[in-house]
């Protein structure tokens, strides 16, 4: 019986996805060269400044601690209780294993695994507080970003064309507040009231969902653990966009203030999320660039090359989740469920 060609349809249409993010990465930076964004001085640029550098990546662990705090609160909501050091551990090798594993989630599933260890029929719990996690994670990018487009247009210097991006941040931010109030509203015990039952497939399913939806309806009556969550996104971002400024005063960059690049870095990072280059490369380099160029239009500063930059002190900061994973232990603290 002939093998199905399916699977070999799917390797060459992956492979061909690559090869044309590849492309428009490759393009991007060509651009961007040609547009004296990028600069070519930058191991002269680390050179002369070390110290500055290693700030940089020192910023950028900060918030490690910061995210394993949340998550654990989040976690303790729906009754799996497990050490900080534990949930450290996880979130560092998290930040590894999606920095240098292929695909976007490879973090969640990496910090899914070691809680379905540690909590054993917990899973669809882990991935319910991971959900949770990563909205909190993305409404502090945008209310930062929204809180510094009304300062800039307050103060009345916001270009035109940025205070309609601005408005669009509010229109998101807003329906997003929205729907997840709404999902919270509709997820519960009843959430399939209604649906009728199924076996095979289709029930289990049906019975992950129901779990799921339990799980999140449980964080209707834990909003002062939402609002610290989001607390705690915020000043993840704020030290973010810390790590973006000193970047940029390695490159001496001059008519840009840090209230620029605090409106900059969350637009770039939001940008950087676009799946049209592996790992948004050029595509958040080019936003970070045009944004800075549109807010300070005399500013002099190769401003691609600096959130380049940034991203590379990035993986260097991730490398402590490689060693966390290298000195883990093998046995796996066990979590006080209930």
């Amino acid at each position: 019986m002939a093998a199905s060609p399916e699977p070999d349809r799917r390797v060459w249409r992956g492979r061909l996805v690559l090869s044309l993010k590849a492309a428009i990465a490759a393009a991007l930076v060509v651009w961007l060269v040609r547009g004296e964004s990028l600069s070519a001085d930058l191991p002269a640029r680390m050179a002369d400044a070390p110290g500055r550098a290693g700030l940089v990546v020192l910023v950028l662990l900060l918030p490690l601690p910061l995210v394993a705090w949340r998550w654990r609160m989040l976690l303790g909501v729906v009754g799996v209780r497990l050490p900080f050091a534990f949930v450290c551990r996880l979130v560092a090798i998290g930040v590894f294993s999606g920095v240098f594993l292929p695909g976007g989630v490879g973090g969640d599933v990496v910090r899914l695994f070691y809680v379905a260890k540690a909590a054993p029929g917990r899973g669809v719990t882990a991935a319910a507080t991971l959900l949770i996690d990563r909205l909190l994670g993305l409404g502090g990018l945008l209310v930062v970003a929204l809180g510094v487009f009304v300062w800039q247009m307050a103060a009345g210097s916001l270009p035109p064309i940025l205070q309609q991006y601005g408005l669009a941040v509010l229109v998101v931010t807003v329906a997003g507040l929205a729907a997840v109030a709404g999902l919270m509203l509709f997820l519960g015990r009843s959430a399939l009231a209604g649906v009728p039952e199924a076996t095979g497939r289709l029930g289990r399913l049906r019975g992950l969902f129901a779990a799921a939806a339990k799980d999140v309806a449980l964080f209707r009556h834990a909003l002062p653990t939402l609002a610290g969550g989001m607390v705690i996104s915020i000043m993840g971002q704020a030290f973010t966009i810390a790590a973006v400024i000193v970047t940029a005063s390695i490159f001496a960059a001059q008519g840009v203030g840090a209230l620029d690049y605090a409106l900059a870095t969350p637009l770039a990072i939001l940008a950087n999320q676009v799946p049209l280059t592996p790992g948004g490369l050029g595509v958040g380099e080019g936003a970070f660039a045009q944004i800075c160029r549109l807010l300070a239009p005399d500013g002099q500063a190769p401003f691609a090359t600096i959130f380049l930059t940034f991203r590379g002190f990035g993986l260097i900061a991730a490398l402590i989740g490689g060693i966390a994973w290298l000195t883990r232990d093998r046995q796996v603290p066990m979590s006080g469920s209930e």
